[in-house]
């Protein structure tokens, strides 16, 4: 069974255009194009890069030690600027349609940098600080409890909560305080 492709090109600043209106997908980055695979119309909008770009994006391509994530990105946009189709970007680099349209949207907003790079994630804060970390380590060096030999994690743990602002600590924050340290708990 052969495929039906076809290609329709929308421009509604040109008096000519006489492809069907498909939506208002035009932008400043040129005329959307939407491409026909097998009765599925997919679009594909054009994006071009500057020569300082280009080469940056080409760049991260070639050298370097990148995260996959960037160099993927790097290869969308290189792709789009080449006209590229979507979905053959897609299956080449095993990615999802809103990866190629969040790449491409980061490009217009903000350039290669915000589009290769993304903004800096911040996780989540620490909720102890190297001060808690301090007093567990002092507690863990300190002498243990009457009747015991060693620090169990359990009376770690106990004592512990037993500080100012570490009420709430776990046994296994304990554990990776100490950790860090490289302490073991009643070692003399």
């Amino acid at each position: 069974m052969a495929t039906r492709v076809g290609l329709l090109v929308h421009s509604s600043s040109h008096p000519t255009c006489t492809a069907p209106c498909l939506g208002s997908d035009l932008n400043k980055s040129g005329p959307t194009i939407y491409l026909m695979l097998g009765g599925v119309v997919m679009r594909q909008t054009e994006l071009h890069l500057t020569d300082e770009d280009r080469s940056l994006v080409d760049e991260i391509r070639s050298k370097g030690a990148h995260q996959a994530r960037e160099v993927n990105r790097a290869h969308v946009l290189a792709s789009q600027d080449r006209g590229v189709p979507e979905a053959q970007i897609m299956a080449v680099l095993g990615i999802g349609r809103t990866a190629v349209w969040h790449t491409r949207a980061a490009y217009l907003q903000g350039g290669v940098e915000l589009a290769v790079f993304g903004v800096a994630r911040s996780g989540r804060p620490r909720q102890y600080d190297t001060d808690d970390e301090a007093r567990v380590t002092a507690l863990a060096c300190s002498t243990p409890p009457a009747g015991r030999q060693r620090w169990t994690m359990v009376e770690l743990e106990r004592a512990a909560r037993q500080e100012v602002g570490m009420a709430n600590v776990s046994r296994e924050t304990v554990r990776r305080m100490l950790k860090k340290t490289i302490s073991s708990p009643g070692a003399s």
